[in-house]
């Protein structure tokens, strides 16, 4: 991972878009690297940036002074309220937008910008200020455009080209006009050390290595001088040393990056660059150590505490993550410590323990001195979370704006179950933030619920647009494609997605899994050597095997894993995939065998959940439920948020005749892993057997919930309703929509049912034609 000075730590669980991005300069001179973010945090995400809503009458000068100070924050409201009342005003409207810009709203800058642009007087620095805006809202195109036009005036603007260069850079386009943008840059600028190192860094992703080298030379021996100030120093340094490491001279790298951070021991971008090596290597620990140790000598870096926080809760940590983390809140500053409480709400919103993530960020918010809109956004976010949408409701009252309010509202509705009154909450605020991801994949949310995949997909797709890393919109968006039989559609969606989410094991899988049914061979080989070297290989050689078993041939499915993968099953970290091979044998009858290998896989990493519940897994399919049990049980003594094992567990439970136990235990895993299907579905059908309808029906409502394309559970809950009458609009939606996502003629047959219930006789002679076509199969 790559530790970067992000903003405010508090935003990684709030409503807010996406941080204050780097300037093109800084962005083009760091080496760039797709990176995972918790899932957890990626849904938290539902507003645009927006600033503290203060009162006044500021003038135009007084603002000018105040955003010269680089207080940026406090100028927006008085802006707005400027730029309200005087529309034709450019140099409000460019104010207005810069101040949007570096507060972290990009994609509301734009228009306030494109207005300042329209004067004369105006058209340079607006020209200017839009191409960054474009930039840091991800728009590659539109910023490459907006400095083109900057450069047809004058094709010596530094700043314009430097914009082009990023804006190509990001977008992987024609890396040689970069290279000639930069030496263009370099020709005007010749001290520009920065420029420098970007055309280095642009190099090595071209693999023009011998190039690169001559340049890292030489920016060693220009960084020497005393006048190169110390981060341009160590940025080289880092750069070198990582330069070192991609040709292959591991050594020599890790020797160069020790001597780097002894001289430069608080530079987080050798720091990151370090610990990002160290992970390459699989020396997680030493990675932790040299964290730590940055740490003990920057005790008030948040960015620090809360990567090494994030790094423990990766590795299942969680007690030492906590620990680290209430360590920060003691602190004397007052800044670092209302960080680590933002940090322990982070925190405790990955273990899914919500109550706790909103008390501490309430502690977090109570330490701020003048909290901004966006802060108090992220409190009503958080609370809404939590469950607390009555005290969500009140904070949101706070915000001045009404499309403010709306953004809480609208995730408030959604909790409350009612996607309707949230999608309309949220029409009232789209115009203001039309390129927003989080407002867009929230709409998305709300229309999937609704069963309106159309609007569903194109809210998708425009938060993918506005920012393809922010979330697992991409995901989303593949599964329902793939669930509608448009494998194409599917596939580039997916690719964009694992692109901005290298770590995605469901990423993987559905990669995979997209390649084996809709691909040509060769879009199968592909992706095999893509992911064969990667920490995702394991979910994707199960995803293949699974795919491989459901065509019948289950001797298939287990030579993938055994003798296709070339993965060591006694590994932790491969567990995916032995889980897979488990139920593969169990259904050859070679049931032994499977609990066998889980064996030997244990007696090398005892100590490892996964492996337990997997053991588990075979020991139920063996009949042995008490021991079974106890594996369970084992797993959950070392991690008790591995929900397969509460699966296991619940399943057991089930087969005894224990249905409450039963229903506990489903619950727990369902609230663990939202996507676990039988998590909901075996719950559904125990209820539905034990006569308990309505509850069942909840059940599969949740589920549709989390995964709306699933017509198993769609064609479920509307025969469910059909039986006890309730034949109204929402059964109709729910019949269609399990017809919608290939449920066959038992789909068409229900449907059809349900429209002869309602009277509408025509409609359901209709449907019931479609039953001899021979595509009604699904």
């Amino acid at each position: 991972m790559k530790i970067r000075r992000a903003c405010h730590p508090s935003r990684a669980l709030s409503i807010a878009s996406s941080p204050t991005p780097a300037r093109p300069r800084e962005a083009l001179s760091r080496r760039t690297h797709a990176r995972s973010r918790t899932r957890a945090a990626a849904l938290a995400c539902l507003l645009a940036v927006v600033a503290l809503a203060c009162g006044g009458d500021e003038s135009l000068d007084q603002l000018r002074a105040l955003q010269a100070k680089g207080d940026f924050t406090a100028t927006v409201e008085p802006l707005r309220r400027l730029v309200d009342a005087h529309p034709d005003d450019p140099e409000a409207s460019y104010l207005y937008g810069i101040a949007l810009l570096n507060t972290g709203a990009p994609d509301r800058a734009i228009w306030a910008i494109r207005k300042a642009a329209a004067s004369p007087a105006w058209k340079r620095p607006a020209g200017l200020a839009l191409a960054n805006a474009a930039f840091a809202a991800q728009e590659w195109e539109n910023a490459i455009r907006s400095a083109n036009e900057l450069l047809e005036d004058d094709p010596d603007d530094v700043d314009a080209l430097l914009v082009r260069a990023n804006a190509r850079l990001e977008n992987h386009d024609d890396l040689e006009s970069v290279i000639a943008d930069l030496d263009r840059v370099i020709e005007l600028r010749p001290d520009d050390v920065n420029a420098r190192i970007a055309r280095v860094s642009t190099l090595i992703a071209m693999g023009r290595v011998d190039e690169a080298a001559e340049g890292i030379t030489a920016l060693e021996d220009e960084a020497k001088a005393s006048d190169v100030p110390e981060p341009l120093r160590a940025q080289v340094c880092a750069i070198a040393a990582a330069f070192a490491n991609d040709r292959g001279r591991h050594d020599e790298a890790k020797a160069k990056f020790e001597a780097c951070l002894e001289q430069f021991p608080r530079n987080m971008a050798v720091v990151g660059e370090y610990v990002d090596f160290l992970d390459q290597r699989q020396m997680p620990e030493a990675a932790n150590a040299v964290m730590r140790a940055t740490l003990e000598q920057s005790p008030n870096d948040s960015s620090i505490r809360l990567s090494l926080s994030r790094r423990l809760v990766s590795m299942k940590r969680y007690e030492e993550s906590e620990a680290l983390l209430r360590a920060g809140t003691q602190l004397s500053n007052r800044r670092a410590a209302q960080d680590s409480w933002a940090g322990l709400a982070d925190h405790f919103v990955a273990l899914d323990d919500l109550p706790a993530a909103a008390a501490a960020f309430e502690k977090s918010y109570a330490l701020i001195e003048a909290p901004t809109a966006m802060d108090t956004l992220t409190l009503g976010d958080v609370l809404a979370r939590a469950g607390r949408n009555d005290e969500a409701l009140e904070v949101a009252q706070r915000l001045e704006n009404d499309a403010y309010r709306g953004l809480i509202e609208a995730r408030v509705h959604l909790n409350r179950g009612d996607p309707a009154a949230a999608l309309a909450r949220l029409d009232d605020v789209l115009p203001l933030w039309p390129n927003n991801p989080g407002a867009r994949y929230w709409a998305a949310r709300a229309a999937e619920r609704m069963g309106d995949f159309d609007r569903a997909i194109a809210e998708y797709r425009q938060s993918v647009r506005s920012n393809p890393a922010f979330s697992d919109a991409g995901l989303r968006l593949a599964l329902i494609l793939e669930a509608e039989g448009r494998g194409e559609d599917a596939w580039a969606a997916m690719n964009r997605f694992v692109g901005d989410h290298r770590n995605s094991d469901e990423g993987a899988a559905l990669s995979i899994r997209l390649a084996s049914r809709f691909g040509p061979e060769d879009r199968l080989k592909a992706v095999v050597i893509n992911l064969r070297n990667q920490p995702t290989w394991p979910a994707a050689v199960a995803a293949r095997a699974e795919y491989v078993a459901s065509t019948g041939n289950l001797e298939g499915a287990v030579k993938t894993i055994l003798e296709g993968s070339d993965l060591d099953l006694t590994r932790p970290g491969n567990a995916r995939a032995l889980r897979s091979l488990v139920l593969h044998l169990n259904a050859l009858d070679r049931g032994p065998e499977a609990l066998e290998l889980v064996d030997r896989a244990l007696a090398r990493s005892p100590d490892a959940d996964a492996l337990h519940e997997a053991r588990g897994a075979a020991l139920a399919l063996l009949g042995r439920d008490e021991e079974a049990r106890e594996a369970f049980e084992r797993a959950l003594a070392i991690d008790a948020r591995n929900a397969l094992a509460h699966l296991g567990i619940a399943r057991l439970d089930a087969k005894s005749g224990d249905l409450g136990a039963a229903l506990v235990a489903y619950d727990r895993a369902a609230h663990l892993d939202p996507d676990l299907e039988p998590a909901y579905a075996e719950a559904a059908l125990r209820l539905a057997e034990a006569g308990r309808g309505v509850e069942a029906e909840a059940r599969w409502a949740a589920l549709l919930d989390e995964l709306p394309h699933d017509a198993t559970a769609a064609l479920a809950l509307a025969r469910l309703r059909h039986e006890r009458g309730l034949d109204d609009e929402r059964t109709v939606e729910l019949a269609r929509r399990a017809v919608h996502f290939r449920a066959g003629k038992e789909g068409l047959r229900l449907l059809a049912t349900v429209l002869d219930a309602r009277g509408e006789t025509d409609r359901a002679r209709e449907v019931r034609a479609r039953l001899e076509e021979p595509k009604s199969a699904g």
